[in-house]
């Protein structure tokens, strides 16, 4: 199970690039038992396709490092911090807009009641 051997030097590569700061973030990112890195350095357990998708989206794992030995273990992307602060900035973008909404919706609210004062008062 040369996979499992790859598995784990691409777990030890995240550490080293601050991706992880324990071992045991893995399997309670990935909803796993908290024994599934030693099963899979002891070859108790393979390395599964629904483990490497799993940890694909929390990581920049490249899965054809690990399956065939193709390529770099760690994909190039942005980092996790930097994920976040884009993350941040969308939601912050979001807000904005839902204020202005809510100005407009305030706006029209005080002419639809200008409105109807005028037609109330013209009758």
């Amino acid at each position: 199970m040369i996979e499992n051997e790859r598995f784990i030097l691409v777990i030890e590569e995240l550490k080293r690039h601050g991706f992880i700061r324990n071992y045991s973030e893995i399997p309670k990112k990935i909803g796993r038992s908290g024994s599934l890195l030693t099963d899979i350095r002891k070859k108790k357990q393979k390395v599964s396709t629904d483990i490497l998708n799993s940890l694909k989206k929390f990581y920049p794992i490249n899965v054809n490092y690990i399956l065939f030995g193709k390529g770099e273990m760690l994909l190039e992307s942005t980092s996790v911090e930097e994920k976040m602060k884009q993350m941040q900035e969308e939601i912050i973008r979001y807000h904005r807009i839902i204020d202005q909404l809510n100005y407009t919706i305030e706006l029209q609210k005080e002419k639809l009641e200008a409105y109807k004062n005028q037609t109330s008062n013209s009758k």
